[in-house]
């Protein structure tokens, strides 16, 4: 007696119904097989021997099952490079979208080179090379340094009493960078830094530093790494104004600042408006 175990789902079907799929799949690979040996016979040489009689035996009878599948084959594979012909031609030739945008940026960038020709012969702006205001004077203790700020940098701007007028540096002592704006203003006219005691005149130079050697303080304090950073500064229609580029007095910076005017309204400076032209009384809102 012989047992056949057959799965589950398929029990209770026969033995044709099982083996119907079986004898399909058999079918399929023996017609792709024909397919594959009709195409070959179109390209491959002719053989000779009783390997190339038997070969070819078996291609005359694979050629009339295998003609159908060749015909759809060859017609559909036909019609899938037109296809591709048609795309590659229509993608050679520039569409009207496609010449409109490309006349579009040739026009966009001959004007960009006519206004880049232009502009050669004119000024260039540059931020540092400015006249920026940063307070009002009359807003200003004239007893103490202040903290401001130009353009992200940390500045302080102090008074010079000897002589009255503001000087504004970078706010940072050269020693350990110490804030100034903390500092105090000395009875002769300097700034000192509350950190180590360091003194600093309206040009940025050390005065004083009060834990060097006697003999030798001189010549530290004449060190140019031992001197602050100076803006040139000037006071004008009641502002503070502070040139965007650091410089100490007679340097190139500062005659190049000198030689430039802040944006002032010209109106006040005009004699001849008299009264017609005044200056109005500041006012500051703190938000």
């Amino acid at each position: 007696m012989r047992f056949t175990l057959i799965p589950p789902r398929l029990r209770g079907t026969t033995k044709n119904q099982i083996q119907t799929p079986a004898v399909m799949l058999g079918v399929g690979a023996l017609w792709c097989l024909a397919v594959l040996l009709a195409e070959a016979s179109a390209f491959a040489p002719p053989l000779s021997g009783r390997v190339g009689v038997t070969s070819r035996a078996l291609l005359n009878n694979a050629i009339p099952l295998a003609a159908p599948m060749q015909r759809a084959a060859r017609s559909t594979f036909g019609t899938f490079g037109l296809k591709m012909k048609e795309l590659e031609e229509a993608a050679a030739e520039p569409t009207t979208i496609q010449q409109s945008s490309n006349s579009a940026l040739s026009e966009l960038g001959s004007k960009l080179v006519a206004a880049e020709d232009g502009a050669v012969g004119q000024e260039q702006f540059i931020f540092t090379k400015q006249w920026y205001p940063v307070a009002v004077v009359e807003f200003l203790d004239k007893k103490k340094p202040h903290h401001i700020q130009l353009m992200g940098k940390d500045l302080v701007t102090w008074l010079d009493i000897t002589t009255d007028t503001w000087s504004v540096f970078e706010d940072a002592c050269p020693h350990r960078l110490a804030p100034l704006s903390e500092g105090r203003i000395e009875p002769d006219g300097t700034l000192l830094c509350t950190y180590h005691a360091w003194r600093f005149n309206a040009k940025g130079t050390c005065t004083s530093m009060p834990h060097a050697r006697k003999e030798n303080e001189a010549d530290l304090c004449a060190l140019p790494r031992a001197c602050a950073i100076p803006h040139p500064v000037q006071e004008a229609q009641g502002l503070l104004w502070v040139w965007g580029e650091p410089g100490a007095p007679g340097s190139d910076v500062a005659l190049e600042a000198a030689l430039k005017q802040p944006a002032v309204i010209p109106e006040l400076e005009d004699p001849a408006l008299g009264k017609r032209a005044k200056r109005l009384a500041w006012s500051i809102r703190d938000m």
